[in-house]
């Protein structure tokens, strides 16, 4: 039975800024959408809130799918760009010096993931304007962590955990766990309230 035409439509739209979901590299957003990564992901541009919609709504994909075969595709799709955003953003921007670094391995072992988290942690927003010093601007203009970014990119998290089960949905979940306790206690300010954004390095911009 053929998909819903609304399923087809949402599917071709994801391949035209993704990709094909067979196994291929998940494709890069456009210069002018989102940064560059560095190191081993200087290829890649990614961006948080594009992104974190995109796992989402390929677990719909999944959800929707008709064949095993088609679901199992979408799946992977899904769990192969939630790496990609992960990675990419949890890592020094290509202007940036700072050491942020997210938690990518497939150890299941909370303690272990744990021990993995960096002093500094969270995901940068992606953006292709960014200061050279790690620094942010109290505006929207530079790249930065925002905590309303975050919380998509972690409720795409458990989404894709909960599709995926096992020890797949277990990673996804634990990745995002790590994610909240690291960066947490760098956006919340006890008696106050809440940093909208934050530097990418997770200090706080003075007057925010």
């Amino acid at each position: 039975m053929a998909a819903p035409i609304r399923v087809q439509q949402q599917r071709l739209l994801l391949t035209q800024v993704y990709g094909t979901f067979e196994g291929t590299p998940v494709k890069p957003l456009p210069r002018d959408e989102a940064g560059l990564g560095s190191g081993r992901k200087s290829h890649q541009r990614r961006y948080l809130w594009t992104d974190a919609f995109g796992v989402v709504a390929l677990v719909a994909q999944a959800r929707s799918a008709t064949t095993t075969a088609a679901h199992d595709a979408a799946l992977q799709a899904a769990a192969a760009l939630a790496d990609e955003t992960f990675e990419t953003l949890g890592a020094p921007g290509a202007l940036l010096g700072t050491h942020m670094t997210s938690w990518t391995t497939d150890d299941a072992d909370y303690d272990a993931a744990l021990a993995l988290l960096a002093p500094n942690i969270g995901l940068r927003i992606g953006k292709s304007s960014a200061n050279p010093s790690g620094k942010s601007d109290a505006g929207m203009d530079l790249d930065g962590q925002y905590f309303h970014y975050l919380d998509k990119a972690l409720f795409a998290s458990a989404v894709l955990a909960e599709e995926a089960g096992d020890d797949a949905g277990t990673r996804h979940a634990l990745r995002a766990a790590a994610i909240i306790l690291g960066v947490h206690k760098h956006f919340t300010v006890p008696g106050e309230g809440v940093h909208w954004k934050l530097n990418t390095d997770a200090t706080p911009i003075r007057v925010l």
